[in-house]
């Protein structure tokens, strides 16, 4: 159940655990920073992807048109307001703050 993980990681110990031992449980915050200050040039949403690389400078030549591949109907998608984001905007503030910057 992803809302009892969710809840888990409220733990400061078992969240620090799991950072530690598994890359996935970092926040992303931790892959777009160096120090403290940003370390990529940009930083694009994944729910309009296609528009944010067309507004790229994206030298001729270079394929941006994405595919779709291992589409699933079984991922459920966050509604705002949902439990399971609540708990999440607990566990890694910063990364929800990060997302309402784009």
């Amino acid at each position: 159940n992803p809302l009892s993980l969710a809840e888990a990681c409220l733990q400061p110990e078992f969240w620090k655990s799991l950072q530690a031992r598994h890359h996935h449980f970092k926040t992303q915050r931790y892959f777009v920073e160096w120090g403290g200050k940003p370390a990529v040039d940009q930083l694009l949403r994944f729910e309009s992807l296609p528009a944010c690389l067309a507004s790229l400078p994206i030298p001729a030549g270079w394929q941006t048109r994405l595919e779709r591949r291992n589409l699933t109907k079984a991922f459920p998608v966050l509604s705002q307001g949902s439990s399971l984001q609540s708990v999440l905007e607990k566990i890694c503030p910063e990364d929800f703050d990060l997302w309402r910057s784009l």
